[in-house]
């Protein structure tokens, strides 16, 4: 078996692409992002978590999401609006690429990935 990662943008990531496992990297703001891959030491910096489930209003329309992080964020619903910079990358794994399987988290979110 091989591990597979698929890139999902902000757009993506949104519109509801991820599947519980992706991993998560976000940036305050696109000038943050910037600054953090020119590799200027101002102190800007990014943040990664683990996505769990989207959450939606009654008529069916994301409005965050629930994650497993290391503290900073979790027991929060965290929103479109809280980071201006998204990437996420859903996990899979198979043994070509062809026969891709989502990994399922543990019921309590909290252990390993993989």
């Amino acid at each position: 078996m091989q591990v597979w990662e698929e890139m999902v943008d902000q757009e993506g990531i949104w519109n509801g692409e991820l599947k519980e496992g992706a991993i998560m990297q976000v940036y305050d703001s696109e000038e943050e992002f910037n600054t953090v891959v020119e590799g200027n030491n101002s102190g800007a910096y990014g943040h990664s978590f683990i996505f769990l489930s989207y959450e939606y209003d009654a008529d069916g329309n994301i409005t965050g999401m629930n994650i497993v992080d290391q503290g900073y964020l979790n027991n929060s619903t965290v929103t479109q609006e809280r980071f201006g910079v998204w990437f996420g990358a859903n996990i899979t794994v198979s043994k070509t690429r062809d026969e891709v399987i989502p990994i399922s988290l543990p019921s309590n979110g909290i252990q390993s990935v993989i």
